[in-house]
């Protein structure tokens, strides 16, 4: 159940297809299987990367129905909801250009017990949680933060007070090995785990390449099929494939020489 002390990883899924832009069933099975298997507390279906903008409402439904029958960890769906449903509020300026300060989540958190977790990926945004548990710690209501981009502030995010993170990469075994190695406080086997990834994380944060870079990192690992978006959406050169394959090869061998 989402509640203010959720806490974990809760990874963002791709959606599927098929090179003919069907939807791929089979692959969006074995997607949640290795995310679970990977260290995933839990899963985000139809956000922003899930291409929901794409997807008929039948397309939707069916996409749920199909995780939530594979899926032993809590699933929020990234669709609105009213009433007394617990909610996430998303604080995303870069994408919505809506600009939310401190002193108004904590206004929405206060009038509104719904309100159950930030997720929080504004850019550069770490004093934000700062400001957010010191309000907390001084008798506001507390919530669950999770954080986005990417994991590209992962660690620091921690350090700051963040409960985890709700975002997407295409390793997404990441998250997992650096919040169990801060939460165990090994933090230089978190800085060493985060390091190792991090080229690949750089590079997959490249505006309005990210999803195609990350399905085809997902597809290279055989979690998906195929790394197909569905139109519009940007296809890769091979000069792009070239330097992600390079990048994998030397995120391999890095993780080799850490025991990983």
């Amino acid at each position: 159940m989402l509640d203010e002390t959720t806490k974990g990883i809760f990874t963002i899924t791709a959606t599927p297809f098929l090179p003919n832009g069907e939807l791929d069933f089979h692959s969006l099975e074995q997607m949640v299987n290795v995310y679970i298997e990977k260290g995933a507390t839990g899963l985000t279906i139809l956000g922003m990367m899930g291409e929901t903008d794409k997807l008929s409402s039948e397309e939707s439904i069916a996409v749920i129905k199909s995780v939530t029958k594979h899926c032993n960890v809590p699933v929020i769906v990234g669709v609105s909801a009213l009433g007394q449903i617990p909610f996430v509020l998303q604080d995303f300026p870069l994408a919505t250009g809506v600009i939310i300060s401190s002193s108004v989540i904590l206004k929405i958190v206060e009038e509104c017990a719904n309100c159950a977790m930030l997720k929080h990926e504004d850019w550069p945004g770490l004093e934000k949680i700062t400001q957010l548990r010191k309000a907390s710690d001084a008798g506001s209501r507390r919530i669950s933060i999770l954080c986005g981009n990417g994991g590209m502030y992962l660690l620091e995010e921690l350090l700051r007070g963040a409960d985890g993170a709700m975002t997407g990469f295409g390793y997404p075994e990441m998250m997992a090995q650096v919040m169990n190695a801060y939460s165990a406080g090994n933090l230089e086997q978190a800085r060493d785990t985060f390091d190792a990834y991090l080229p690949m994380i750089r590079y997959e944060a490249q505006p309005g390449m990210g999803l195609a870079i990350r399905k085809y990192s997902l597809a290279k690992q055989g979690v998906i099929a195929h790394p197909s978006l569905r139109k519009p959406g940007p296809l890769l050169t091979q000069d792009t494939i070239n330097e992600i394959d390079a990048l994998a090869r030397r995120q391999e061998h890095r993780l080799c020489e850490l025991g990983f």
